[in-house]
C-alpha cells in the first residue's frame, strides 16, 4: 500500500502538487471557519473569482488540476447551504489559534 502511495506521489509534478495544496487549503478554510471569519471570506472570494491572468487564481488552478471550475463552485454552494452554523465561541477559538501561522497546505484524510 505504501509503495503504491509513493508511486502516485512521484507522478505529480511539484508545480501541480503546489496547486493542489493551495486548493486543499482553501477547502479546509471553508470547512474550518464560520462564514463571518476572514479566512472563510478570503477562501470564498478566491473560489468565486473570475480572474484568469494570475496563475494561482481559481480557474487556472482548476484547469491544471483538470477540474470543472463551475462544477466545483456548484458543489461548494450546495455544501455551504446545508452546513450548520458554528457556535461563535468555537469559531473565535479556531480563528485565534490560526492567526499568525502559515496556511495549512495539506489536509488529513478522514474516515
Amino acid at each position: 500500500m505504501r509503495e503504491a502511495f509513493r508511486a502516485r506521489r512521484r507522478e505529480i509534478v511539484p508545480e501541480r502538487r503546489l496547486l493542489l495544496a493551495v486548493f486543499i487549503a482553501t477547502l479546509d478554510d471553508l470547512r474550518r471557519y464560520p462564514v463571518t471569519a476572514k479566512p472563510y471570506a478570503a477562501a470564498w472570494r478566491w473560489i468565486m473569482s473570475e480572474e484568469e491572468r494570475w496563475p494561482l487564481a481559481f480557474r487556472p488552478v482548476c484547469d491544471v488540476l483538470e477540474l470543472d471550475a463551475e462544477a466545483v463552485r456548484a458543489r461548494l454552494r450546495a455544501t455551504v447551504a446545508r452546513r450548520p452554523p458554528m457556535p461563535r465561541t468555537q469559531a473565535l477559538r479556531l480563528y485565534r489559534a490560526r492567526r499568525g501561522r502559515p496556511p495549512v497546505l495539506l489536509c488529513r484524510a478522514t474516515g
